[in-house]
């Protein structure tokens, strides 16, 4: 089993001052960044993270424990410096002209309703979480996403510096690391793809990295009988390197489900 590391005393002024600034950025207290991080850290990080601890280790009140910085600093690991992924957000941001509003009759009169309220479209921010990623070949033989994913992916949906978006943090589960402290069971392989809304009652994902990229439209399918399991589906595509990747990868159905947050 990997040895805890231990922090010295100007590993954690570091940690501390990334902190601060992360919450400088976002304009958070400390009880937001707590959530953020019941968020984005896994189950078996739950345990070493409480509010009290880390608003003492804000303010520099007493020396925390090393298990609890360990999970600060891994928490610090999601929130990669911004990308070019909000320049583009925001260029097709501007790009998508929508009503303010929506015109229902209401007593022999035509009344103003908000184009959100009219179309039921929930704050961006309310899809902020955990979420398993699901993706399957598109064909005549799979409309849905049915079946079981090959390995366990999660996407972590945070709040983006610009309110606009939220930011996407891409883990993938790695047996070989269950006993490893700082990764508990997951691996980070992509931070910093956006996620936005796009349209009426769409969203837009947008990945882009070196050798190419995904492109990602959702709609909200959550069953209105019981939404306490949000439920995101749609399609995906992608390029594919010749000789690579498969053929039948460039367009796939996608489907993500939140996981239930700690209570």
């Amino acid at each position: 089993m990997p040895k805890l590391p231990v922090f010295d005393t100007k590993e954690r002024e570091e940690i501390r001052a990334r902190l601060e600034d992360y919450m400088e950025q976002h304009q958070i207290r400390v009880k937001k960044l707590f959530e953020r991080m019941q968020l984005a850290l896994d189950m078996r990080d739950w345990y070493y993270l409480d509010l009290r601890s880390l608003q003492r280790f804000i303010a520099n009140d007493v020396r925390t424990d090393d298990e609890k910085v360990l999970r600060y600093q891994k928490f610090l690991n999601f929130v990669v410096p911004p990308n070019k992924h909000e320049e583009l957000g925001a260029i097709l941001d501007t790009m998508l002209i929508l009503p303010v509003a929506a015109g229902v009759e209401k007593d022999g009169h035509v009344v103003a309703v908000p184009f959100d309220e009219f179309y039921g479209r929930k704050p961006i921010e309310s899809y902020v979480g955990r979420y398993v990623f699901e993706s399957y070949p598109y064909g005549p033989e799979h409309t849905r996403c049915t079946g079981s994913p090959a390995h366990t992916v999660h996407y972590v949906l945070l709040p983006a510096a610009d309110e606009r978006f939220l930011t996407i943090f891409i883990l993938v589960e790695d047996p070989e690391l269950d006993d490893d402290p700082v990764l508990s069971g997951f691996r980070v392989v992509a931070g910093g793809s956006l996620f936005m809304r796009f349209g009426f009652t769409e969203f837009l994902m947008i990945q882009v990295g070196g050798s190419g990229g995904r492109f990602t439209l959702l709609s909200d399918v959550t069953d209105t009988g019981d939404d306490s399991v949000t439920t995101l589906e749609g399609h995906a595509i992608s390029n594919v390197v010749p000789g690579q990747d498969r053929e039948e990868d460039r367009v796939q159905l996608i489907r993500l489900t939140r996981l239930p947050e700690k209570v």
